[in-house]
Formats: C-alpha cells, sequence, structure tokens
C-alpha cells in the first residue's frame, strides 16, 4: 500500500517530535503527570502537544498545535479537516521519560 505524501504541517511536527525525542528542544508539561485524560505540554520552541494519558503512561498524542496555530487532532486524523497525518496517529516516543518525567515549569506567583 502506497503512503500518502507528508503534509508540509506533518513534516515539520514531525522534526519537532524528533527533536523532542533526542532531547534538542526542551518539553515542559502544564502540569504533572497523571490524574487527566488528555496530559498537555509545551516546547520550548513553541509547539504544543496533547498526550491521550491511559492509566498513567503515555498512549497516543491527541493534539498538536503549532506556533503559527496550525492544529493536529487525532480525532479527525487531519491537519484542517484534510485526511493526511496518519504518522501523527502512529507516532509514539523512543524515549518517553522526556514526556513523563519533564519537568514542570515553576510560575512565579506576585
Amino acid at each position: 500500500m502506497k503512503r500518502p505524501d507528508l503534509t508540509q504541517f506533518e513534516v515539520d511536527a514531525l522534526v519537532e517530535l524528533h527533536n523532542i525525542d533526542t532531547g534538542w528542544t526542551k518539553l515542559t508539561p502544564d502540569r504533572p503527570w497523571g490524574g487527566r485524560n488528555v496530559e498537555t505540554f509545551t516546547s520550548d520552541t513553541g509547539w504544543k502537544f496533547g498526550v491521550f494519558n491511559d492509566a498513567g503512561g503515555w498512549d497516543y498524542l491527541e493534539w498538536i498545535e503549532a506556533p503559527d496555530g496550525r492544529r493536529w487532532a487525532f480525532a479527525d486524523g487531519s491537519e484542517n479537516g484534510e485526511d493526511d497525518s496518519t504518522s501523527l496517529q502512529n507516532w509514539s516516543p523512543v524515549n518517553e521519560d522526556r514526556w513523563l518525567d519533564a519537568p514542570v515549569a515553576k510560575v512565579r506567583r506576585t
């Protein structure tokens, strides 16, 4: 079966995910891992990710948002309604600890 061509969004997202996996890009969770169905993270380059938490562990990418506002969601398997992102639906980290053990950003209260 021939794989569909990748969109520019999918290429950009896969590059960002690779950079996170290798440690070249820092990832910060919005809150400590656990207790929610979808955990949210932001990379130091401005990408945002929602990860489905299945019983305390990584399951799949629920959604991705690029710094420029482009967005992909697992539910429709697409970027802006186009069925194009099977690689993102099937992606999982090589180094899951970069996600599960990422330190939460300290918020300074005034």
